[in-house]
């Protein structure tokens, strides 16, 4: 009995203690589900405050459906400031592409301006003021100071001829000497001469030292006629007649060129007689050579006449060129001539001459 008793006292003292265990979980239960309730209710507020939960629950996918439209309107909406921004990157393209531009028409007028310097570079554009020195000195009533100039040009008529790498020029050169100082008799031209040409050149890219070949017409005279050259029954003109022609010719021609050094072979036979001048080959002879060396800024002629002529009889001459560019069109040019031929009119006159000026830079 007594046991009992100790029994149900123990048990009665652990009563507080089960009570307290038992309460612990259900407070921890009530305060997850008050988070709860307060979590729902934050979101219940921030779908629609004014409403009930039941409007709320119900309301629930015309909310969802106006955020998908939201987001699809801002993409479409991306979507055309995207469209917009293309043609806006084109405009930088095409802006980005003309600033890009004029390097390449810079380079274009470059070559086209390198390209008309050659076409002017034939024989020679110049002009230099020319004294004769003694003991050889002009004829006549002249003047020993002069001006004397030179406009030499080739233009391309046919390129790629004959299915060929190679063009046919129309080339031209006169020269004149102005008695510019000679005021008491009317500053006369004293001379002019008059080479106009049809040739064809073909390119040799550099094989073999060849740079070009040409085979073409010329035509050589000062263009003098009149009375005073009116032929008499014998074909024969006055004494006084001033006419000179070096005749017609078929050019042969061979430049030369390596490493700034060059030679330029030119040679003729005459197609026509000559009796106005008929010992003109004695002077001028059937080939002449002209020598060049090209630096930089610099160019260096040296031309030799004739290489090829009756040589019991030789009539020899040779012109010195040097010219320095100062800018991309002009040059500072020095010129001096010993021998015959200065001009055609002259082809049977010693000659010893000087001079300096300018010269279009072609070379």
């Amino acid at each position: 009995m007594l046991h009992y008793i100790r029994a149900l006292v123990c048990a009665i003292a652990l009563l507080p203690q089960i009570a307290q265990s038992s309460a612990t979980p259900s407070t921890s239960e009530s305060s997850t589900e008050s988070k709860d309730s307060s979590i729902d209710s934050s979101v219940e507020s921030d779908t629609k405050p004014s409403t009930k939960s039941h409007a709320t629950t119900s309301n629930m996918p015309t909310t969802t459906n106006a955020t998908t439209n939201a987001i699809d309107t801002q993409t479409n909406t991306s979507q055309i400031n995207m469209t917009h921004l293309q043609p806006t990157l084109a405009e930088q393209d095409s802006t980005q592409s003309i600033k890009e531009a004029p390097p390449k028409q810079h380079k274009q007028k470059d070559k086209s301006y390198d390209n008309l310097m050659k076409l002017l570079e034939h024989e020679g554009t110049y002009m230099i003021l020319w004294q004769s020195l003694g003991p050889y000195y002009i004829y006549g009533n002249n003047m020993n100071t002069e001006l004397k100039f030179q406009v030499s040009a080739k233009i391309p008529v046919w390129t790629n001829a004959l299915w060929t790498k190679g063009s046919i020029f129309f080339g031209y050169t006169q020269t004149m000497w102005f008695q510019q100082f000679n005021f008491r008799y009317s500053s006369p031209i004293r001379d002019t001469d008059y080479k106009p040409s049809v040739f064809y050149s073909y390119p040799f890219e550099g094989r073999f030292g060849i740079k070009e070949l040409r085979i073409g017409f010329l035509h050589y005279s000062n263009g003098i006629g009149g009375d005073e050259c009116v032929r008499d029954a014998n074909n024969n003109s006055s004494p006084n007649c001033r006419s000179r022609s070096g005749a017609n010719r078929i050019m042969f021609e061979a430049i030369f060129e390596v490493k700034g050094f060059g030679a330029h072979l030119s040679a003729w036979p005459y197609l026509s007689d000559r009796r106005d001048n008929p010992d003109l080959d004695q002077y001028l002879g059937y080939a002449n050579v002209k020598l060049y060396y090209r630096h930089k800024r610099n160019l260096v002629e040296v031309h030799f006449a004739p290489l090829i002529s009756d040589y019991t009889r030789y009539h020899a001459s040779v012109r010195l060129g040097y010219a320095f560019a100062m800018t991309k069109f002009i040059s500072l040019y020095a010129q001096y001539f010993y021998g015959y031929g200065d001009s055609l009119y002259e082809y049977n006159m010693m000659s010893n001459r000087i001079g300096l000026g300018v010269r279009v830079t072609g070379f």
